[in-house]
């Protein structure tokens, strides 16, 4: 299977927390993280990246139709947790010298993953991936690999947050989350198809601000282009190109 039905979208960042909002970029009040999958302690303890994630793929798989129970992930985020990593870092510089539990629980790379499936009684496989600026490309190859072999739905999810101000020179941009709904062609309900081609040139990056140089900033722009309902390629993980084609 080279190609698969793309079913749904979700995006969050503070200035456009929605699909909608970021399709047509239209600027709202920032917004504030509060997703409706989480509650209780599960709410209090979520990182940043967990709420993130937890809204995007709410929203895509609310657009798709998907069972979020029954639905394989694949989580890409080029940095991870990296707030609590260096928060992490800096607790052994205390007196005491040693870190929060619940921060080194937070830290591992599929913990959002891993709070959204203890939300929703998730036990299917998922998987995480990090892969710097090919991040986009590598998540959603592994997405359709998971629908190649035993999945029938699959929801990728590419989330980074604004880095702690000590790497801001290193590289400076805003939060922000995307998910992509994908299942086996033939879809009656698709948005449209992403097809793997060994070869081609990619679509050029056109975001806002400092989206651009979001490490997931090919995966933003894709979504935005399923919700304008216009062709995009993006590269592959350097593996060859990924194509989106809109349904006519």
């Amino acid at each position: 299977m080279t190609t698969v039905d793309v079913l749904g979208v979700g995006v969050w960042t503070p200035d456009f927390p929605t699909a909608d909002a970021w399709a047509s970029q239209c600027l709202v009040p920032r917004s504030s993280l509060q997703p409706k999958l989480f509650s209780g302690s599960l709410q209090r303890r979520a990182s940043t990246l967990a709420k993130m994630t937890a809204i995007v793929a709410s929203d895509a798989a609310a657009m798709a139709g998907f069972n979020l129970s029954e639905v394989n992930f694949v989580y890409g985020s080029a940095l991870g947790e990296l707030s609590i990593a260096s928060e992490i870092v800096a607790a052994f510089q205390d007196p005491g010298g040693l870190p929060s539990p619940t921060a080194f629980h937070h830290s591992v790379h599929n913990a959002p993953l891993a709070s959204i499936s203890i939300a929703v009684g998730n036990t299917l496989g998922s998987a995480a991936v990090a892969a710097g600026n090919a991040t986009s490309g590598a998540a959603l190859l592994e997405a359709i690999g998971l629908l190649e072999d035993t999945a029938a739905e699959a929801i990728a999810v590419f989330c980074d947050e604004k880095i702690p101000e000590a790497f801001a020179p290193w590289r400076n941009f805003e939060s922000a989350a995307a998910a992509i709904a994908l299942g086996r062609t033939p879809h009656p309900a698709r948005l449209g198809s992403l097809q793997f081609a060994p070869s081609g040139e990619t679509t050029r990056l056109a975001l806002p601000g400092d989206y651009l140089f979001h490490p997931c900033a090919p995966a933003l722009a894709l979504v935005r282009a399923i919700s304008r309902k216009e062709s995009f390629t993006i590269d592959a993980a350097g593996n060859g190109v990924l194509v989106y084609c809109p349904t006519p």
